[in-house]
């Protein structure tokens, strides 16, 4: 009885979450055929820039303290430890504001985009700073079950983000619409979830020898859990940037628009059942049949979800995009097509990645973010060497990528296997 009772609560929350999650994924994508028809695969090209650098760099502003704050036992500390996440967060934005604009001419030679269109670079600290609160507002809602607003706080981001986005576009009286949209939908949003979430909430002094002791505690997690995870986001986001540079920014301005509506559904199932799952695992780190269990489970789920709209994907991805979002976005689902099993198997393993983290094996999770960063990036030059088509770069880039889950996947089952037979030894 308990047990069931326990899985439909998992059910539910996932769910919760999922219904928060597919609302603001549903919005931003009836939203994209009409987006798709006021703005350009060169704008959305600048997009990709943005969206590369915010996700990579946003993981270096909190460093991965926000996921340390769920082992705590008592809230105080863990209010101490959002609070000092909040503080990095606030300076490492300043200071790459800094670095934006005394060096916009190298990154606009870097990313070959005019001078006159440099305007973004100073809208990337803002996009950094909303996402770091962004991760330590999900993870207080986490922390706390309070799943329902965690949801709201989708939904509002994803309509602020639009209505921005498509009142600036319509209008067209400043440039960079697309990216100023999706500043805006990301800051107002976490700012006033953040002051909710720490309003009359107490906590421990504050001295540079607390923060340096925290620092020196939570050591995985700065240093091995931000490396691993900037260095995976860097691999997944890199591809845009990777085509920008071994091609050209249109090109990635189809790639990026495309991944945009292929991601939307491992946002909404990955993205919740990671969040719940990280919630359950962290009350069963020593009951580690429960976490098997839990495991196996989520597996066949995720299986079962996935494979329909991958298999379409797969097989009429030029034909879907070109309905949808018109024909000039045909080229965007050929490229979606060519990765589709890439991203079945992603939305299967990603969300299961967490495990590593929580049961504190950050050592392997960054060997094997670094190995599939380095493999790659060498890949890519290689068949640019080798002078081969984007779309065949793109197949193999794709089977490289699919080895590498398969390999970490393996890796997480064995261990929550052995602990679980170590447990039942003794």
């Amino acid at each position: 009885m308990m047990k069931n009772t326990k899985n439909k609560g998992f059910i539910k929350n996932v769910l919760t979450i999922a219904k928060g999650t597919a609302t603001g994924q549903l919005i931003l994508f009836l939203a994209s055929p009409i987006l798709s028809r006021i703005y350009t695969p060169e704008e959305y090209g600048v997009l990709a820039i943005y969206t590369l650098l915010i996700s990579t760099l946003s993981i270096l502003s909190t460093l991965k303290l926000e996921l340390a704050m769920q082992t705590e036992e008592k809230d105080t500390r863990a209010i101490f430890i959002v609070k000092v996440s909040m503080i990095f967060n606030i300076l490492f934005s300043l200071v790459l504001f800094v670095i934006f604009h005394s060096q916009k001419e190298l990154l606009c030679k870097l990313f070959k985009i005019p001078l006159e269109s440099s305007g973004f670079l100073y809208l990337i600290p803002v996009g950094v700073f909303a996402l770091g609160l962004n991760r330590i507002n999900s993870s207080l809602y986490i922390r706390n079950k309070n799943f329902n607003d965690l949801k709201k706080l989708f939904v509002s981001n994803s309509i602020l983000m639009v209505i921005t986005q498509m009142g600036l576009g319509v209008l067209k009286i400043i440039p960079n619409s697309l990216i100023i949209g999706d500043a805006i939908g990301r800051l107002i949003t976490n700012v006033r979830a953040i002051k909710g979430n720490l309003t009359n909430n107490k906590t421990s002094k504050f001295s540079y020898l607390n923060v340096f002791e925290l620092i020196k505690e939570k050591k995985k997690y700065v240093f091995l859990s931000t490396s691993s995870e900037f260095i995976f986001v860097l691999v997944n986001q890199s591809i845009p940037f990777l085509l920008i540079f071994f091609y050209s920014p249109i090109l990635a301005g189809y790639y990026t628009f495309g991944l945009k509506i292929v991601n939307a559904p491992m946002v909404l199932i990955g993205k919740s059942i990671s969040q719940v799952y990280i919630s359950e695992i962290r009350t069963e780190t020593k009951r580690y049949n429960k976490i098997n269990k839990l495991f196996n489970q989520i597996v066949k789920r995720l299986m079962i979800t996935a494979i329909l709209p991958y298999s379409l994907l797969f097989f009429f991805g030029p034909e879907i995009f070109s309905i949808i979002f018109g024909s000039k976005w045909s080229y965007s689902g050929e490229l979606m097509s060519i990765m589709s099993i890439l991203f079945f198997v992603e939305i299967i393993v990603y969300p299961l990645t967490v495990t590593l983290e929580v049961l504190e094996k950050q050592n392997f999770l960054f060997f094997w973010q670094s190995i599939r960063g380095i493999a790659t990036i060498i890949a890519f030059f290689a068949l640019d060497f080798l002078q081969v088509k984007v779309e065949t770069t793109l197949s193999i880039i794709s089977l490289l990528l699919v080895i590498f889950y398969l390999i970490v996947f393996v890796y997480i089952k064995k261990v929550i296997t052995s602990k679980e037979d170590q447990i039942e030894a003794e």
